[in-house]
């Protein structure tokens, strides 16, 4: 019985050495994969990880989207401003929250990767990923103006001269209230 108790703690002690080795030739780049992983496969296999039914449809979408768009891509051949220039992309379909999302998703995918020694790239591209900025473009705030979506968040001077004779002439004790908020500086969803 000890005979077999002291081999198994050499083969336990061996399995745990030989997992280190791997650990750290694999951070190293040194281990090689033999398959190379498009983005969107290890979407597909990293998506199946998220146990939150909420959380995962949200992602997958975002996920199905990602490998819509890099369909052939290797997971290691994509770079940080590549990535970059994919979120400013999608700056005019999507608002700030779902590019958020999107960008969660790409780091969560690469994340998975390294961690399944999919990607033994030296440095993870999407870890300090910049979400872009709104745009200040007038020819993009034009076209976002005529999409219907206002950019502004008050009202002009001359639409305030024509807004507060209707609001009294249909609703009196709001103009009031009305007077009192643009008196004081308060904003409506304040109030």
């Amino acid at each position: 019985e000890r005979l077999i108790d002291a081999k198994n703690r050499d083969d336990a002690r061996q399995q745990k050495k030989d997992l280190t080795e791997q650990e750290v030739a694999r951070k190293l780049g040194m281990l090689r994969v033999g398959k190379r992983y498009m983005l969107g496969e290890a979407g597909a296999e990293w998506i199946e990880t998220i146990k939150r039914f909420g959380t995962y449809r949200t992602w997958k979408s975002y996920a199905k989207r990602i490998a819509r768009d890099f369909p052939e891509r290797p997971i290691d051949s994509i770079t940080k401003a590549e990535l970059e220039r994919y979120l400013f992309s999608l700056q005019a379909e999507y608002g700030r929250s779902a590019l958020k999302g999107i960008k969660t998703v790409i780091c969560k995918i690469y994340e998975w990767a390294v961690d399944r020694g999919v990607y033994v790239g030296k440095t993870n591209p999407a870890a300090d990923l910049k979400l872009p900025k709104k745009s200040s473009n007038p020819e993009e705030v034009l076209a976002r103006l005529e999409g219907g979506a206002p950019d502004k968040k008050g009202l002009t001077h001359a639409e305030l001269q024509r807004f507060m004779p209707a609001l009294k002439a249909k609703h009196p004790h709001m103009h009031t209230l009305v007077l009192v908020q643009l008196a004081i500086g308060a904003r409506f969803a304040k109030a």
